[in-house]
């Protein structure tokens, strides 16, 4: 029980941590493309 429920914990720090990232990606993304237009 106290297993999964570790396991569960992890496993949405996971998806935050890989949303975090895909977020910053994004934000790069978008300075780097507002950098050529300016």
């Amino acid at each position: 029980m106290i297993f999964s429920k570790s396991c569960a914990i992890l496993r949405k720090s996971i998806k935050d941590i890989i949303n975090i990232v895909y977020y910053f990606k994004k934000l790069y993304t978008i300075i780097d493309w507002l950098g050529e237009i300016l």
